[in-house]
């Protein structure tokens, strides 16, 4: 997918660290908990944040921000390309804009097509990822997410995480185990550039 959308950010140059980014939210039961765990580890993170649950949950945005973490696009709702035309993606992506805090847009699903790609590019970074920790199947036990990191993890490396029903209960096991295996590798957490 690098080779066919050249536009698209999937990692950083960054020597020594890596990104941990957040999709889905703001969640209510997660982000607080996601926002105390990170600040106890003193990590900076991006969170990919959905309107319509900016919308509902406005309290846990400001706590974002206060708390020194980056907000950036997922749309207003978690539309696929596949499910609007292409002119509804586009103003799913405009409503979207009006919370981040840098100028960055992630597609829902990490689908888009080339033209679409090209039209939000022209206004928006399109941040992809490098390694997605697949917190949202639960088939997949976290023994073997952890595994896969510790043999892919890489400096430069975008991680994603997801805050929605899916991961309510798995992700306060799982995160700690990931920061764990990425600082043993010597690596540390940064933000977007």
């Amino acid at each position: 997918m690098k080779w066919v959308y050249p536009n698209q950010i999937w990692s950083f140059d960054e020597k020594g660290c890596v990104y941990l980014t957040f999709d889905d939210g703001p969640h209510p039961e997660i982000t607080p908990w996601l926002l105390d765990y990170l600040k106890a580890e003193n990590i900076i993170a991006t969170f990919f944040l959905l309107g319509e649950q900016v919308d509902k949950y406005p309290e846990l945005v400001q706590s974002i921000r206060e708390n020194g973490h980056d907000i950036g696009n997922h749309g207003h709702k978690h539309l696929g390309l596949g499910e609007v035309s292409s002119d509804a993606y586009f103003e799913n992506y405009e409503l979207g804009k009006r919370f981040q805090t840098i100028n960055y847009f992630r597609p829902p699903y990490g689908r888009m097509n080339k033209s679409m790609a090209l039209r939000i590019g022209e206004k928006s970074k399109l941040a992809m990822w490098s390694w997605l920790s697949y917190d949202f199947d639960l088939e997949i036990p976290s023994s073997v997410i952890i595994r896969k990191l510790e043999k892919q993890i890489r400096q430069g490396d975008i991680l994603v995480f997801h805050e929605n029903e899916h991961t309510e209960k798995r992700l306060e096991t799982l995160l700690p185990k990931v920061v764990e295996a990425i600082k043993s590798k010597g690596l540390q957490f940064n933000k977007f550039p």
